[in-house]
């Protein structure tokens, strides 16, 4: 089509374009992107409608309030939209040729919707992407050149399914980095990802708890790792930088991290990330950092809900669990040895096993994988998730 046709010169159709590709990563543009479309039209407003979730949706609109009330209650009543939802694409309509204007100068939508934002007679135009469509409407007592806008929106339809497409794709990736970090952020244990020269990138609140203390692990300048010992500094950062240079499985390595006070040491696996990638930019280790002195969370929970023990059984079960002779447990709660020796047979009774080894073994393997996750009720206790590490 010869730009000449369109009223706009070569260089402002560029611009409107450069505009509409902008709100590809920045969800705000998208504003500025049908302003920019709306006034090229001579129309007062313009709206952008898509189906996000099953559910219809206005992305943008040169005003926050048209955008908002039809989000909150008018886009439900959209007259235009069953009508629209089953046009040709690309065909380009105007409102009156959609609802014939009697009927729909009484509608609700009309009335509460348009009529209050001054809009007159617009112009629609379905977009490739399902449930998607552009409305540019006049000022109410104003019409607008329809041979003009046809023209017009002809040309930006393909532009904004290819920007509608890459946002709802980078909508969804957020949503997953989002999922992920959440699943990360409930872990018990420590979880960051390291850079090869050893700046943390990411912490979950179990990691960034253990790094504030500074016992052990700590972060040092630029957000980078440090032991307490230099020595054993020097040999986590090689194993970092070995683990996400390679990314072989080979390269994955554990060591203990000594601490002050006499307390047991942190154990710390390293774990090389997207094994074979050497050409990504940017390259990582899945650094797990357990604190064997703390105690599980919600153990004692987790076992009355497993296998309906009472609150004194769960203590006993919980104290063999840590190690503790009956005649311990029976100090430690506060109760007699035949009565932890009783509680002990009901918690015998209860999970299949005969024997404190036997038992042992059983709630060891049970808590190591329903504790690694804090439930909704201890999510994050006492710790912000998606912490930002300093720079």
């Amino acid at each position: 089509m010869d730009m000449g046709e369109t009223g706009i010169s070569l260089a402002r159709f560029s611009e409107l374009i450069a505009e509409i590709n902008h709100a590809t990563g920045q969800p705000g543009a998208w504003t500025r992107a049908l302003r920019a479309i709306t006034d090229s039209l001579g129309g007062h407003h313009g709206c952008l409608v898509t189906a996000q979730g099953g559910r219809r949706y206005m992305i943008a609109s040169t005003t926050e309030g048209l955008r908002d009330s039809y989000n909150e209650h008018y886009g439900r009543i959209d007259p235009f939209a069953a009508v629209l939802e089953s046009a040709l694409t690309a065909m380009v309509l105007t409102g009156s040729e959609l609802i014939p204007p009697d009927g729909g100068r009484r509608h609700p939508f009309y009335t509460g919707w348009a009529a209050p934002h001054e809009l007159g007679d617009g112009v629609f135009a379905r977009l490739a992407t399902p449930g998607s469509w552009i409305a540019v409407y006049p000022r109410a007592d104003r019409n607008l050149d329809r041979l003009l806008a046809e023209r017009l929106l002809r040309l930006f339809l393909p532009h904004l399914d290819h920007a509608l497409g890459i946002a709802a794709r980078l909508a969804d990736a957020v949503i997953d980095r989002d999922l992920a970090l959440s699943v990360l952020d409930r872990h018990r244990h420590g979880l960051a990802l390291v850079s090869g020269c050893g700046r943390v990138d990411y912490a979950n609140p179990a990691a960034l708890a253990i790094l504030g203390a500074g016992d052990g692990l700590r972060l040092g300048a630029l957000a980078r790792l440090e032991s307490n010992d230099p020595a054993v500094s020097s040999r986590l950062r090689r194993l970092l930088a070995a683990a996400a240079q390679t990314g072989s499985s080979n390269a994955a390595a554990r060591l203990l991290i000594p601490r002050d006070r006499d307390r047991l040491p942190l154990t710390v696996s390293i774990l090389p990330l997207c094994p074979g990638s050497q050409e990504s930019p940017r390259r990582a280790a899945l650094m797990v950092i357990v604190d064997p002195e703390r105690e599980e969370p919600g153990g004692r929970e987790t076992l009355r809900e497993l296998y309906g023990l009472t609150r004194a059984e769960s203590q006993v079960a919980f104290e063999v669990l840590r190690g503790s002779g009956l005649a311990s447990v029976a100090e430690e709660l506060y109760i007699s040895v035949n009565t932890a020796r009783t509680h002990l047979r009901q918690v015998f009774a209860k999970t299949g096993t005969c024997r404190q080894a036997e038992l042992v073994r059983l709630l060891s393997c049970v808590l190591s994988g329903a504790g690694q996750f804090a439930d909704g009720r201890r999510a994050g206790a006492g710790q912000n998730a998606n912490v930002q590490l300093p720079g």
